[in-house]
């Protein structure tokens, strides 16, 4: 049974899976630190499962809401001190780059109400832009590659948007292959959690 913590990119979520299906999931709502636990007690309720039944705990580690990154993954990590699991993370880009390892595609999060966290991912390798563009500039990122699927919580003007959320049982399936780590918050234009191993 893993848990998944997602706080980096609206709607926050926490969700238990078991193989490939979600057992429970519920939507975290502000104040997040409060809420992360009331949700957990909820989904452990609803699912009928104890607390020592989680084998490990997934976190999307961005990037995204700073305030968000922060509290999930403390968060995340207390739990897995406090049960003594492993604690496994992953960004929203590898996500998708893993999810859809052959297709070219361009996923953008709104940061603000002008700018957005934006990858390109061509054949499942990433290029993330490190400073949030604007949505201007990415509707001409996506004009110069028609070609590509858009994945984004943002409306681009004349372009089919594919995906709005982070699918949580892709996330738990990128998990399976990652060796358990340890983070460090990177702090400046971006948040994003960085994995070390």
């Amino acid at each position: 049974m893993k848990l998944i913590v997602q706080t980096c990119i609206q709607p926050f979520e926490i969700a238990l899976i078991d193989t490939n299906e979600v057992i429970a999931q519920a939507e975290v709502n502000f104040p997040v630190a409060a809420d992360l636990f009331i949700q957990l007690e909820k989904i452990i309720d609803k699912s009928g499962i104890k607390k020592n039944e989680i084998e490990e705990i997934g976190f999307v580690c961005g990037p995204g809401s700073f305030t968000g990154l922060r509290t999930g993954y403390a968060f995340a990590q207390a739990l897995s001190r406090a049960l003594d699991i492993p604690l496994k993370g992953i960004g929203v880009f590898e996500i998708y780059a893993k999810t859809h390892p052959k297709e070219n595609m361009i996923v953008a999060f709104k940061r603000t109400k002008t700018d957005a966290f934006v990858a390109q991912i061509t054949s499942g390798k990433i290029n993330f832009f490190e400073t949030p563009m604007t949505f201007v500039d990415i509707t001409k990122l996506v004009d110069n590659f028609p070609n590509s699927l858009i994945y984004s919580n943002i409306f681009i003007e004349n372009k089919k948007v594919k995906s709005k959320k982070i699918n949580i049982l892709e996330t738990a399936a990128t998990l399976q292959n990652i060796k358990n780590a340890t983070f460090k918050l990177i702090y400046g234009n971006t948040c994003y959690v960085k994995t070390i191993y």
